[in-house]
């Protein structure tokens, strides 16, 4: 997959990783369909998904976390401009909930939206872990 929407990468053990850059969910969506890795209607599944631009509301729709399952989401954002925004995470844990699936939130950031997030939709009764980079690391193993 090109341009905006996204790259999947296969690495040891046959994992996969896709990468949305700052495409449009309905884009990635489109692009993962036309290449033949998400059927027409259905899912797909992927190791890690580096969520779109930020996961801004702007780039995301629920639609994208009910056809594309990872393991674990990448949400790289600082706070600024309200990224992550809440209704994107409120969509990707309440699709995970949906569908009974236990994920991985990896934030490269605390932002007020994240905190929000465990306080209104606590990790233990909502299928997921949340894991946020220490300050001062510019690195993690997924």
């Amino acid at each position: 997959l090109l341009e905006a929407r996204g790259v999947e990468v296969t690495y040891g053990g046959g994992r996969s990783l896709l990468l949305t850059g700052d495409g449009r969910s309905q884009d990635v969506i489109a692009g993962l369909e036309a290449v033949g890795k998400l059927p027409l209607g259905g899912t797909c599944k992927v190791d890690i998904m580096k969520v779109p631009h930020h996961a801004s509301s702007r780039n995301v729709v629920g639609e994208l976390f009910d056809r594309v399952w990872a393991s674990t989401y990448v949400l790289s954002a600082n706070g600024l401009h309200g990224n992550p925004d809440w209704q994107s995470l409120v969509w990707l844990v309440d699709a995970a909930s949906r569908q009974n699936r236990d994920i991985h939130i990896f934030a490269t950031n605390w932002t007020p939206s994240l905190r929000k997030l465990i306080a209104e939709r606590p990790p233990e009764s909502n299928h997921y872990r949340l894991e946020v980079l220490p300050v001062g690391k510019r690195s993690a193993v997924l």
